[in-house]
């Protein structure tokens, strides 16, 4: 009988976890570092270089923003972005408006390890992102 009540139970705790509600509130300012890279222009790697990830809005799993970056074309650019956050809340899937993909883990509430790809200029980039509190 105990066997039974103790598999009920883990069975009952598996069925529970599987309609979560993900409570990841991203809303806010992010500082990102650039931790490695590589990009095609000039044939550079890339590390050190900082930028400004903002969430302005956010419902249930959805997202946007915006990022503030420094590039050698442009200081200050300005990128719209939108994404979403996997069901378990442990990832994150971003789009820019106009040229890249990023994901992301979720390591805390607070830190982020954010991986960027673009095909258009050949980028490959991990950047880390805090929380600006």
């Amino acid at each position: 009988m105990k066997k039974k009540f103790l598999l009920f139970t883990l069975l009952l705790f598996f069925f529970v976890q599987s309609f979560a509600v993900v409570t990841l509130n991203l809303v806010g300012e992010w500082k990102a570092e650039t931790i490695s890279g590589h990009v095609e222009d000039g044939d550079r790697f890339t590390s050190g270089k900082i930028a400004s990830y903002v969430i302005t809005e956010q419902n249930d799993y959805a997202f946007k923003g915006y990022k503030l970056i420094d590039t050698v074309y442009e200081k200050g650019m300005k990128e719209n972005f939108s994404g979403v956050i996997s069901y378990d809340g442990k990832k994150l899937y971003f789009a820019e408006h106009h040229d890249g993909y990023a994901f992301a883990d979720v390591v805390t509430d607070d830190l982020l390890y954010f991986y960027y790809l673009e095909a258009k200029e050949a980028k490959a980039v991990i950047v880390k992102l805090n929380r600006v509190k």
